[in-house]
């Protein structure tokens, strides 16, 4: 991201604290909440710039999310869908059905829906969008719009740290999940060791990319914030998913149950609570 951007002040999607900065990165900042222990981006970009960076074709190329119509998609590229895939096959057999938010190169999506699974696409990048509707793939912007549920298993594969809020989302995502439904997801981790030793150079930091760094910790935190539990962790970088990525965690996570409701029904402050609720 060049030039003039639009940037917002963020608070912990936790505890919805302001942040005590960590490092400068103008016109960005990394900040940690001083309750629960959360890095975020702050000042970071505002909606607007987001959808500009993701709408631009030189991100994706950058990147190599997006390639080019015709060419084979890289080595890498194919292992980490081939992993992916099997981390699905472990969760749910197909057909599935399976709710992908941000599909990323949209090779996943397309190979998984190749294999039978039943496939809605959350991906706000018009590029991508296109190529996977191209494809055959129900595709939607927002979470908001996609088919309410259930759904069998849910992937976010590097996709949680760009969220402007990770627990609304994924309390949107514990209500979609029916029965035995799973989360499955990828993130950088910012207390790996290559995180630790890097410091402000660690090339998973990416500021205006980025706007959580979660930790192991962080991750559960703000899983259980909306409702869910983290049920197994991977560390890359031998799984393949995340292969050569020594920065990379890997989760299973699961909804809590709802608690028993109040037998009595009195609604009172030791009656039935749920997990849905909006943040504040």
């Amino acid at each position: 991201m060049t030039g003039s951007v639009g940037t917002e002040l963020a608070r912990c999607c936790v505890c919805g604290t302001t942040g005590r900065t960590l490092a400068r990165r103008p016109p960005w900042a990394i900040v940690q909440c001083p309750v629960c222990g959360l890095r975020f981006t702050s000042p970071r970009p505002d909606a607007a710039a987001r959808r500009q960076l993701y709408d631009d074709p030189r991100y994706h190329g950058s990147g190599g999310t997006l390639r080019r119509r015709g060419a084979p998609p890289s080595w890498l590229t194919r292992i980490w869908t081939d992993g992916r895939l099997a981390e699905l096959r472990s969760a749910a057999p197909a057909p599935a059905a399976v709710l992908e938010i941000g599909a990323g190169s949209g090779e996943f999506a397309i190979a998984a829906a190749a294999l039978g699974h039943r496939l809605t696409a959350v991906e706000p990048s018009q590029p991508v969008a296109a190529r996977l509707r191209a494809a055959g793939i129900a595709v939607v912007a927002d979470l908001a719009d996609a088919p309410p549920g259930p759904v069998d298993v849910v992937c976010c594969w590097d996709t949680l740290e760009h969220l402007s809020d990770p627990v609304t989302v994924l309390r949107d995502v514990r209500a979609r999940l029916g029965p035995g439904g799973v989360l499955l997801l990828t993130v950088p981790a910012a207390d790996s060791v290559p995180a630790r030793l890097l410091g402000g150079r660690w090339w998973g930091l990416k500021p205006e990319q980025h706007l959580w760094h979660f930790t192991e910790t962080t991750v559960r935190l703000v899983a259980a914030r909306a409702g869910l539990v983290v049920t197994r962790v991977h560390r890359g970088p031998a799984r393949r998913a995340v292969l050569v990525r020594p920065d990379a965690l890997v989760a299973v996570v699961r909804p809590l149950p709802d608690p028993d409701p109040d037998p009595a029904g009195s609604g009172g402050p030791h009656g039935h609570t749920t997990t849905m609720e909006g943040t504040g």
